[in-house]
């Protein structure tokens, strides 16, 4: 019913909240809390993921906080031109957002939010622009350190050893997959394949997470890489060596000296052995039959082949100084494994976000309702949050029906719980079911 580790999780996220809304009490931060809500929005299995999104939330804050005293320094006479800046800057937060992946798309929507929590909210009395930037940065501030200290005191996951687990464990899959298509068994489907070369690639998230924790990060992630690198090679080398087999024309004693060359699959000492290897075997091909060489098919199962035992080598080396913490003996090739940006829906989505903020500030400016600018700043929030979903529309209802409920559980605590006490631990207690 519930995950592994779910408990001791709950336990460091409550105790996270109860002392960053001591430490902004003891402070006498004007808004103690948002450093709770920090807590909440750092709240992570793994410890790599609570200090990678730390680290960009703090980022995305300041530069937010900074565009706000702009904004607001230039235009504070000018609501109709401060709300205009501010929709395109949400855009243009929206479209980065949107093309990043991982905590650098939360830290761009997070600077383009900032500037409608904090200059919206002072759109009445600019001059307070400074009091609530500095006191928003310090609750964050107070939220990350709260966060960081109980998570190193309590020994949280670590997200080093769940890559680590994960490598090892994508690599026995496509090292069976390399010992079955050399057999001349059937290897999974198109889509399996592509379903296992997309959870390498998401490796690459767990490699950001990990760069957070470990003292060496460049020398053992430059393994991690390497390996993955290898590790699509060889599901790229096993896939074409099933399809020879199965298409191709082959002869028997050519067939049995690349298999007895491949063995079980052991990796070869060095990819100059593979390449060593793959001459001999090309000379020897029909070496009975001096008036021809091999075939096309045959040439290009032998380099398949032993590329796929150079492949493995590079991926063994790799996982080997990902764990040990030392220089892989052999590298793959620097590739960098890119992601798929489609600029077109950045831009859509930017469009959205620009269209939905400028009817909201319209109606704003229309009705002249000072107290309405506060769900201006709400509709930004939900509205750079949604564009980063696959599902807007479901994002939108979840806030239509969560939005009631939080109200509700708020309206609970404030008016039925807390005024039977006023101290810490009487608040910390009313906090857990939170």
């Amino acid at each position: 019913m519930f995950p592994p580790g779910w408990f001791l999780f709950c336990l460091r996220t409550w105790l996270s909240a109860v002392l960053a809304l001591s430490t902004a009490f003891w402070l006498q931060l004007s808004s103690p809390g948002s450093a709770a809500v920090t807590v909440m929005i750092l709240a992570q299995p793994l410890r790599g993921q609570v200090l990678s999104k730390a680290v960009y939330r703090l980022m995305g804050t300041m530069v937010g906080a900074f565009v706000a005293l702009f904004l607001t320094a230039c235009f504070n006479q000018d609501r109709a031109v401060f709300l205009g800046g501010v929709g395109l800057w949400l855009t243009l937060c929206t479209i980065v957002g949107t093309l990043e992946k991982d905590f650098r798309a939360y830290a761009a929507m997070l600077s383009g939010y900032t500037v409608a929590i904090v200059g919206i909210s002072c759109i009445d009395n600019p001059g307070s622009i400074f009091d609530v930037t500095v006191n928003r940065v310090s609750a964050i501030v107070v939220g990350i350190a709260a966060t960081a200290a109980v998570n190193d005191i309590f020994g949280s996951p670590t997200a080093w050893e769940k890559l680590a687990s994960n490598l090892n464990r994508v690599a026995n899959m496509v090292q069976r997959i390399s010992r079955d298509a050399m057999a001349g068994h059937g290897i999974p489907d198109d889509m399996a394949c592509a379903g296992l070369a997309g959870e390498i690639i998401a490796l690459t998230s767990q490699v950001s997470f990990a760069k957070t924790e470990l003292p060496d990060a460049s020398v053992r992630l430059a393994g991690a890489r390497s390996a993955m690198v290898a590790l699509l090679e060889m599901l790229s080398c096993s896939r074409a060596i099933a399809a020879v087999l199965r298409k191709g024309e082959i002869s028997g004693p050519v067939l049995n000296q690349i298999r007895s060359a491949f063995g079980d699959g052991t990796p070869v000492a060095s990819p100059r052995q593979a390449v060593w290897d793959l001459e001999d075997l090309a000379r020897e091909a029909h070496a009975e039959e001096l008036d021809r060489g091999p075939t096309l098919d045959e040439a290009w199962l032998i380099e398949r082949s032993m590329a796929l035992l150079s492949d493995a080598r590079w991926a063994a080396d790799g996982i080997d100084a990902f764990e040990n913490g030392k220089r892989a003996r052999t590298q793959a090739p620097e590739l960098k494994i890119d992601q798929h940006q489609d600029v077109i829906a950045a831009l859509l989505a930017g469009l959205r976000t620009l269209t939905g903020f400028s009817v909201a500030a319209g109606l704003c400016i229309i009705s002249d309702i000072p107290s309405t600018y506060t769900a201006l700043s709400q509709v930004a929030v939900i509205l750079t949050l949604a564009a980063t979903t696959y599902n807007a529309r479901g994002f939108g209802m979840g806030a239509l029906i969560g939005t009631p409920l939080a109200i509700a559980v708020a309206a609970v605590l404030n008016f039925g719980i807390l005024p039977h006490g006023a101290d810490m631990p009487f608040l910390a207690m009313a906090i857990i079911p939170v």
